[in-house]
């Protein structure tokens, strides 16, 4: 499941209980009984959210410093497989420098050889 953090099992079966991450920009809904374990569960999720997502620097020879934020996606059947998106905000300076550096590499790989 793309995007699913797993904070589980499903109550009365081995089944893994997921949380969609790309749904957790809406308001979320936790319910349950006293003693259930929501307090548990919702410190799960934000430790997975904190796992697999976050922000990291690198530093560029040609175009400088580039904050990227990064998110870890499980691929389902694989669970040794991760894929990791990386992304710059719309209008940054990580996002120009990005697309600056797309332009001088199709300027570059027009006058590469093509035996390389």
């Amino acid at each position: 499941m793309p995007n699913a953090l797993t904070i589980g099992t499903r109550h009365g079966s081995s089944a893994t209980a997921h949380v969609l991450a790309t749904k957790l920009n809406r308001h979320t809904f936790w319910c349950g009984q006293s003693g259930s374990g929501k307090t548990y569960a919702l410190g799960v999720l934000l430790e997975q959210l904190i796992l697999e997502s976050g922000v990291k620097k690198y530093h560029h020879h040609i175009v400088g410093d580039l904050t990227l934020s990064f998110n870890g996606l499980d691929l389902v059947g694989h669970p040794a497989i991760q894929l990791t998106v990386l992304t710059a905000e719309p209008g940054s300076e990580t996002h120009q420098a990005l697309h600056l550096l797309g332009t001088w590499w199709k300027t570059q790989s027009q006058t590469v050889p093509a035996s390389l």
